[in-house]
């Protein structure tokens, strides 16, 4: 009886030591079978790596377009000194004044200089003409830094060629890309989760058999969706403008129609998403990511024109994308709302095509 007693103690302390281990093994086995949340785990931070490496991968904050009319050693000056300066993507064009501004009012560029014929470093005239736009509001700091620089130290002569005489600072620069992004990543987010909800519990499918047809059921929940956006839109307005002094120099009233098309544009993408994903987690990972990738893809906080052309010429057309260029159109350049035809219309293919979808991909319930 002693020795029993004097063992059991010992095996128990023996089982004990071998607790800790067993259950780590199996929680990593747990962790390793939830292949959702192992995917996002590596996914999100590398979606970080991934945007901020695009664009710190050339250290440029926008393409400056140089138009040589001089060709001399004076004009090659100009060039070598923005190509050395390193925070630049310089490219040659042939751009009249006119087309300069064009050009920079469709993001193809963020700033042009344009250096006369018989220019020379020293002499009073011909004067460099600086064609820039509130758009890009780095690129335009940063160049006329460098050529206030070089005109202190060679005596060159600037005119600058705005294409608005508004005063635009960074804030309101990003500003208007956050009015945007608000109502993009609540309503991604939000739809996304709460329809994958609607479908994990089941309520979707007892829906279909009520006497309440399908569709008040979800126009009642765009319609409150809607409505929240209307107040997001006020708060943030009212915040921005009124509180930290952000210019909104066109039109309130096309800044809200803005608004509304690009609510609805991301309900659909919202509803969308909501058609691939199976939980609620499935649904949070993907709409944040996806939101996300938008975030730092569509010149919320960095003009486009800092990223690879070819990169651009891709990023350029997703959603959110001309739902900014057009907002800063109305809101810093004071651009009627016309004359943003282009990018609703880009937003309202978008629309089409993701409702079209929609309706064939989603589903009331997994069984």
């Amino acid at each position: 009886m002693g020795e029993s007693t004097e063992k059991e103690p010992t095996l128990d302390r023996a089982r004990r030591k071998g607790t800790v281990p067993k259950l780590l093994g199996a929680s990593i086995k747990m962790l390793y079978r939830d292949r959702t949340g192992l995917f996002w785990a590596l996914v999100f931070p590398l979606l970080f790596v991934l945007v901020f490496g695009l664009f710190g991968k050339t250290s440029s904050v926008g393409t400056v377009t140089i138009v040589d009319e001089a060709r001399n050693e004076s004009s090659a000056a100009i060039k070598t000194a923005f190509e050395e300066a390193k925070s630049f993507t310089v490219k040659a064009d042939d751009y009249s004044v006119e087309e300069a501004r064009e050009a920079i009012k469709d993001n193809k560029t963020g700033l042009v200089v344009i250096i006369p014929r018989d220019f020379q470093i020293g002499a009073a005239a011909p004067e460099l003409t600086v064609v820039s736009g509130s758009g890009n509001v780095l690129v335009n700091s940063s160049a006329m830094n460098l050529l206030t620089n070089l005109g202190a130290q060679r005596v060159i002569a600037l005119k600058s060629d705005e294409t608005t005489t508004n005063t635009v600072t960074y804030f309101d620069f990003v500003y208007a890309g956050i009015l945007c992004l608000a109502l993009m990543n609540y309503n991604i987010t939000n739809v996304d989760t709460q329809l994958t909800s609607f479908r994990e519990q089941k309520i979707l499918k007892r829906l279909q058999t009520t006497p309440l047809p399908v569709w008040k059921f979800m126009t009642a929940q765009i319609g409150s969706f809607l409505v929240l956006n209307v107040f997001q839109v006020i708060v943030l307005l009212i915040v921005g403008v009124a509180m930290f002094g952000a210019h909104i120099y066109g039109s309130y009233a096309g800044v809200v129609v803005l608004c509304l098309i690009g609510a609805v544009l991301f309900l659909a993408f919202g509803f969308f998403l909501a058609s691939f994903t199976k939980t609620i987690r499935a649904a949070s990972g993907l709409s944040v990511s996806i939101s996300i990738i938008f975030m730092f893809m569509s010149g919320v906080f960095f003009p486009l024109s800092g990223l690879p052309n070819a990169i651009y010429q891709v990023v350029r057309w997703l959603p959110l994308s001309p739902m900014i260029q057009a907002m800063r159109n109305v809101a810093l350049d004071a651009q009627p709302l016309a004359d943003q035809w282009s990018y609703i219309l880009i937003m309202l293919g978008w629309l089409v095509v993701l409702v079209v979808a929609s309706a064939f991909t989603f589903r009331f319930s997994e069984e």
